[in-house]
C-alpha cells in the first residue's frame, strides 16, 4: 500500500464535509514519517533521563510492551527513540556492554562519545573516498561529473578535519574557547571570507 492510498480516505472524508471526520484521530504511526505509539513513549521516558540512569533490556520492554532484544522490533524503537532524545533534547543515551543497560551519559561520556563518532565519520569518509575514486568520470554524464568531483571534495574535507594531525592543529591555537569557523578555515588553507559560501 503506497503512502496515497493510506492518506487518500482521510482526504475524502474531509472533502466531503463527513462529520464522523471530526472525531477521526489517525494512531500515531499511521503516516509515514509519523513516530509510532512504542517510540513515542519510548522518547517520553528517555528525554526525562539524567546522568547516570540505567535501563536494562527488560526494564525497556516493560516501558514500550515489545521486546528490547537485538534484532526485534522494539528494539529498533528505542535507537529511535535515542535518536530522537539526542537531537531535540539534548539527552544521550549510549548502550554499555559491562552493564548489560543503556546508560544516560554526563557530559564527560558525551565528550567520549562525540570523539567516538567523528573517527566513526573518519571511516566512514575513507570508505567514501575509496568508492569514489574507483569512479571512471567518462562514464558520467554532466550532472554525475559535477556531484561526483563534490563527493570527492566533502570526503576529502572530512578526512582533514577528522585527522590526528588537524586536531593537532586545532589544539595549539590560542585561548580555552574552541575556535571561530573562519580561524579553521585559515588553518586548512582557506580565505575566512569564503566561510559560508
Amino acid at each position: 500500500m503506497t503512502r496515497q492510498d493510506k492518506i487518500l480516505p482521510f482526504l475524502s472524508l474531509s472533502l466531503l464535509g463527513d462529520s464522523k471526520m471530526e472525531t477521526v484521530t489517525p494512531e500515531i504511526g499511521r503516516f509515514p514519517g509519523q513516530m509510532c505509539q512504542a517510540t513515542a513513549i519510548c522518547v517520553n521516558r528517555l528525554k526525562e533521563g539524567s546522568s547516570g540512569n540505567t535501563l536494562s533490556r527488560e526494564q525497556m520492554a516493560a516501558i514500550i510492551g515489545r521486546p528490547c532484544s537485538p534484532g526485534s522490533l522494539g528494539y529498533g524503537n528505542v535507537l529511535t527513540a535515542i535518536k530522537h532524545v539526542e537531537t531535540n533534547f539534548g539527552v544521550t543515551w549510549e548502550w554499555k556492554r559491562p552493564l548489560q543497560a543503556w546508560l544516560c551519559l554526563d557530559d564527560s561520556g558525551k565528550v567520549s562519545t562525540t570523539k567516538t563518532r567523528i573517527n566513526r565519520a573518519r571511516r566512514v569518509a575513507k570508505r567514501a573516498v575509496c568508492i569514489a575514486e574507483s569512479v571512471d568520470p567518462s562514464n558520467l554524464n554532466l550532472e554525475d561529473k559535477r556531484d561526483h568531483g563534490l563527493n570527492l571534495a566533502v570526503a576529502g574535507m572530512t578526512l582533514v578535519c577528522s585527522s590526528g594531525a588537524f586536531r593537532r592543529r586545532v589544539a595549539k591555537l590560542e585561548g580555552p574557547r574552541p575556535p571561530v569557523v573562519g580561524k579553521l578555515i585559515e588553518l586548512m588553507g582557506g580565505n575566512a571570507q569564503d566561510n559560508g559560501k
